[in-house]
């Protein structure tokens, strides 16, 4: 366990927060101009021109514009809930992506109503650096420097020594649907103050494991909050408590949150609060204000222009009062909630830095940024980090912050400075053929397989060393595919002993999952290493693309990007690539042995 010098960790964290705002301003244009517009468009940051299709407003009375994108370009960038500038020449204006698919788009404009311009010829989105989170980011990290808020004195008191008041001699808890190490882990949290950690590898069950431990703790009569990195991952958590009979409340963007939890949202809710029908005579009453004043008039005087001016006038005293019911109905919500999710810059947003609780739990904190995690330290002063070191790491734009040890994740620095982890040693999905070479690589063996073997051909690795297979770079984005990579897949879906096997296919490159939709369609799910950590499926084909005489291999020497791919199948992972240009790689040149010790190595001629 090292020591904690808290002057260097922040100072460290304000480098990397620097480089990464310094790394979105330029990646987003912040000083974009006509000049560089068509730059842009390629890289996907802009769509222009656009043409709006229909103007509405959310319940929240939030302006909503429809747009139609005139252009075939990339808009895979623009994700519900993705910072946009919404401009026309010189007129600009901050906006969310509310949803974006074909060619139609739909954003939220920051402000009560909608701008003059908004109909002109050259309206076009770009996408923004996100400053909200930044500017919390920043905040927390004051927090943290002052050393006032007494939640942030007794958790940074724990910092490099041993944590906290422990009982872990005792068994207080018990459950039979949990194995040995998840039962003591639960133990731990229940019995210890301060920071607990949670080390939940691949399959482990760690979600559940923590659900147990918030249901004991909420039988006690503690108030818990619950977060992650992404809203996936905050979805999960939320499905989990309720299964458990927990009372959970989810806030945060809606826009954001699967369909399935919305019911135990802010809205969801609203829709049985007995405040409902007086909010909707409101909203009732705003419209027929907003056609009144929107009516086209031949004339118009100063007597028009008083009476539209007094029309919104009354809109806005209007918007005023739905807002005041609705914060006293989600008043009401929050206090009969027991558990309380979000993402970080959702629960404060929601939440501020007033409100307290018992215990704080960060599900997926190995990809969870430590800022973001200090931003809830006002809330409480019991920590719970759950997560795996040796998957995902948070995300960045900027190259310096891949070398800055601060940058890696509040679970990484955390395991550092605290000296009790509890290490879940029984994974669940995958058979052993398919687990064991993550288990030598990354847990020293430690895991056990609860599932028999019982597929000849639970993994296999394709090689397609000799057959021509070059990778290519997309030049507006910098992506890779291959095309060769491309066919194998499709052969290997098509082979008879691959019928019957609900496959996912997967790829560190966006070019090369592009490539794969565009060829298949809706048959399969496809989808990037990064967006499937923390799902499973029955069987898994994974696309390496790096197809090389230099021997390169990219960002494909993120081990931990590798870990998340080979630990999503349950029965069957076919992995495909050039042994010639990754075996040079130690850590792949291991694979490829352990492929060949099991029998599971083939050539990628033997498809035909």
């Amino acid at each position: 366990m090292k020591s904690w010098d808290r002057a260097i960790y922040i100072e460290d964290l304000k480098q990397v927060l620097t480089h990464e705002r310094r790394a979105q301003e330029v990646r987003y244009g912040k000083n974009a101009n006509a000049a560089n517009l068509k730059e842009l468009k390629q890289q996907g940051v802009v769509l222009h021109p656009l043409k709006v299709l229909n103007r509405t407003f959310s319940t929240d009375e939030t302006p909503l514009v429809h747009f139609q994108i005139l252009y075939d370009g990339a808009s895979n960038m623009f994700k519900p809930g993705t910072p946009v500038r919404c401009f026309q020449d010189t007129n600009q204006i901050n906006a969310h992506v509310v949803d974006c698919m074909d060619k139609t788009v739909v954003v939220a404009i920051h402000g009560e109503h909608f701008p003059d311009w908004i109909e002109e010829r050259g309206v076009g989105l770009m996408l923004q650096a996100d400053e909200h989170t930044f500017d919390l980011m920043d905040r927390a990290l004051g927090f943290l420097e002052e050393n006032k808020l007494e939640n942030i004195k007794k958790i940074v008191s724990y910092l490099g020594r041993t944590t906290g008041k422990q009982v872990l001699n005792r068994t207080i808890y018990s459950n039979e649907n949990l194995n040995d190490s998840q039962n003591a882990a639960v133990n731990a949290i229940l019995q210890q103050e301060g920071i607990s950690i949670v080390h939940g590898p691949p399959g482990t069950g760690k979600t559940t494991t923590i659900a147990h431990a918030i249901h004991a703790l909420v039988k006690d009569g503690k108030r818990i909050v619950v977060t992650a990195p992404s809203n996936t991952a905050v979805d999960h958590c939320a499905r989990v408590l309720v299964k458990h009979g927990l009372k959970i409340l989810r806030v945060g963007n809606n826009i954001k949150i699967a369909e399935d939890v919305s019911p135990f949202t802010v809205d969801g809710y609203l829709e049985q609060a007995a405040e409902l029908k007086q909010i909707k005579n409101y909203q009732k009453q705003i419209n027929e204000l907003r056609k009144k004043a929107g009516q086209h008039k031949r004339v118009f005087d100063k007597a028009a222009r008083e009476e539209r001016q007094a029309n919104y006038q009354e809109i806005k005293a209007l918007r005023k009062e739905v807002k005041a019911l609705r914060a006293f109905a989600i008043d009401k919500v929050k206090n009969a909630s027991e558990v309380i999710l979000g993402t970080p810059v959702g629960l404060f947003d929601e939440l501020g830095f007033d409100f307290q609780a018992d215990f704080l739990f960060i599900d997926e904190a190995g990809q969870c940024h430590d800022a973001l995690a200090w931003l809830l330290a006002p809330i409480a002063a019991n920590w719970v980090l759950a997560g795996d070191v040796h998957q995902l790491p948070p995300t960045y734009l900027a190259n310096q912050n891949m070398r800055n040890p601060a940058a890696s994740s509040i679970l990484h620095n955390m395991q550092q400075w605290i000296s009790t982890v509890h290490f879940l040693d029984t994974q669940y999905r995958m058979t052993p053929k398919i687990a064991q070479f993550s288990n030598a690589q990354f847990y020293d063996n430690r895991l056990q397989h609860f599932k028999a073997e019982h597929e000849e051909c639970a993994l296999l690795f394709y090689d397609t060393a000799g057959m021509g297979y070059e990778e290519k770079i997309i030049e507006e984005t910098g992506s890779r595919f291959n095309e060769g990579e491309l066919e194998l897949v499709q052969k290997l879906l098509e082979s008879p002993e691959n019928q019957g096997v609900n496959w996912v296919l997967i790829s560190h490159y966006q070019g090369q999952v592009d490539a794969l939709k565009t060829a298949l369609g809706i048959k399969h799910k496809i989808s990037t290493i990064d967006s499937i950590q923390g799902q499973e499926a029955d069987g898994i084909i994974i696309s390496l693309v790096r197809s090389n005489d230099a021997q390169e291999i990219g960002f494909l020497q993120d081990y931990r990007r590798m870990n998340v791919a080979l630990t999503r199948a349950q029965n069957r992972l076919i992995v495909i690539g050039d042994s010639a240009t990754i075996g040079a790689d130690e850590f792949y040149g291991a694979f490829l042995d352990y492929c060949e010790e099991l029998g599971a190595y083939r050539s990628g001629f033997e498809l035909g």
